[in-house]
Order: C-alpha cells, then structure tokens, then sequence
C-alpha cells in the first residue's frame, strides 16, 4: 500500500510540475503580432442613386510616372484583385475595372492613383420640342416670333457634330452623306447604328436639312446608350475619350443624356474641351428644381 500511494504521489507531482512549466512558458511568451488592416481611401459617389455595383472609374495622378495602357497599370489594377474593362487614354489617364468595394477603397489609397468613382447609370434627356418654333426663336430673341429662320449660307459647312447617344441612322435622308459611324461603345464596333431613335433625332435637329440648325455640318455618331436609351457614366467616359483622341477641327460634342453627378466625368469634359471640342449639353430637361440636378460644367 505504502508503494502504491508513492506512486501516486510521485505521478502527482509530475502532473503539476509540468504544469508550472506550461503557464511559464506562456507568461513569458508573446502573442504573433497582426498584421496592420490594409489602408483605405475614399471612392467617390459609392453607394448613389444608379450606382452600377462593382463597376469604378479608376483616374491615374500625373505623377504616377506612368500611362493607362503600359504594364504598370494593368498590374496595378490586377494587384488589388481587379479586371480593366476600359481603358482611357485621352481625356482622361485612368481605367474602368470591375471591383469589389473593398478593393475599390484600397486602390484609392495607392499613391499612383487620383481618385476612384464607383460607376453610375445614365440616360437619354427627351424633350418636347416644336422644331419649327426652336428654330424660329434660335435667330429671333423677341416676341412675336415672325415664323422664319435666317442662317449664314455656310450653315455648319466646315463644322463637325459627335452625337454622344444611342447611336445615329446614318441613312436618314436629311443627313445622308455628311452622317458617319464613329464608335459603338455598347457593341464594340465600328458601326454606331441607332436602335432607339433619340440619337436620330438629336442629330437631325443639329445638322438635319429640314429642321437642323447647321443644315451642312458633318455629323458623327458615337454610341454610348443601348437601345432602351440607358448606359453608365464609364461608358460616357469612353465615348468623350475617343472624342478627344479623334476629334477634326470645328468639333461640337453634343451630349442629350443625364445621370448623377460624376467629378471624373467633369474631368473628362474639361479635358476635352482643352482639346479643341465644343460641348453642347442637354440642362433642364426633367423640369426638376436646381437643388434636385446639377447643370452640366
């Protein structure tokens, strides 16, 4: 009995030796240090009305010390987990990505990058327009109108018109043979065919030989709303990039089309227009007080 209760005892001690030694051992120990959360920074209009989820507009800083189309930035959109949809070039240095908003808010803390916007729906602006009237009051500013429009012989002749839309019929009979595809941004080609009509009418109105202000301008169709007359705000960018780029001398951009307010689409505008382009942009056609919409500029 004496042998078994040494036994015992000796296990015991053992056991609580052992013990002492583990909570030593873990008193003296620390803890493996965490990693630092990830910086964040600020993506503009996230979460506003007609916001396109997991769509953003990514604008490069000057100083990036790089362009959109070089390896860089493919690699730097792809390191923070995103894919290039669009990449800008002219009016703006910058990209269209798909991304999640966490990877949307650490891409806008990189040191190369100047702002990321989250994507946003846009639409057509249609209006209710008696042509002959507009035309009328367009070179008379004084009532009563005397039912005429007088316009310089030239009208337009050495003028070119990029209808930002849903596209143009290039064949109507009041624009045929001064109507030109540009870019479909919604297919991605090369033939900008209107399958809603509001850029067939916008165009007519501009250069049209019956109801068009520059009856002998050039017009160019570039599409960026689908046939339902709707598109985003990345798709515009596009549209006034390839302008910019592509544009002749004498350019009026004329864009009849709304959405939210975008400070990168500003952007692209501004720097458009320091390109040598003109831009006409449709303002006050929803009726709507000015704190309710922004007027464009």
């Amino acid at each position: 009995m004496a042998a078994v209760r040494t036994t015992k005892r000796r296990i015991a001690g053992s056991i609580a030796a052992a013990t002492t030694l583990a909570l030593a051992v873990g008193a003296g120990a620390s803890l493996p240090a965490q990693a630092a959360p990830a910086p964040e920074g600020r993506v503009l209009q996230a979460g506003a009305e007609g916001a396109v989820p997991g769509s953003y507009i990514v604008t490069l800083k000057e100083t990036a010390g790089f362009t959109a189309s070089a390896t860089q930035g493919t690699k730097l959109i792809a390191g923070y987990g995103g894919r290039i949809t669009r990449t800008y070039t002219s009016a703006l240095n910058g990209y269209a990505a798909q991304l999640s908003g966490a990877e949307a808010r650490r891409l806008a803390a990189d040191p190369a990058v100047a702002s990321v916007e989250q994507d946003q729906k846009v639409h057509s602006t249609a209006t209710q327009t008696n042509a002959p009237w507009g035309l009328d009051r367009i070179d008379q500013p004084n009532l009563p109108l005397n039912g005429t429009f007088t316009y310089p012989d030239s009208a337009g002749i050495n003028s070119t018109v990029y209808v930002l839309d849903t596209g143009v019929r290039i064949s109507h009979q009041d624009i045929v043979g001064r109507a030109s595809n540009g870019w479909d941004f919604v297919d991605n080609d090369a033939v900008a065919q209107d399958g809603n009509g509001h850029g067939t009418h916008v165009a007519t109105t501009a250069a049209g030989t019956t109801y068009g202000v520059a009856k002998k301008a050039k017009v160019v169709a570039v599409r960026v709303l689908n046939n339902s007359g709707s598109g985003t705000t990345a798709g515009v960018i596009a549209g006034v990039d390839w302008i910019t780029a592509n544009h002749v001398s004498n350019s009026v951009a004329n864009v009849s089309l709304g959405g939210g307010p975008s400070p990168t689409l500003d952007d692209a505008v501004r720097r458009s227009i320091a390109s040598g382009v003109t831009y006409a942009i449709a303002a006050g056609n929803s009726n709507a007080p000015r704190p309710a919409t922004r007027p464009p500029g």
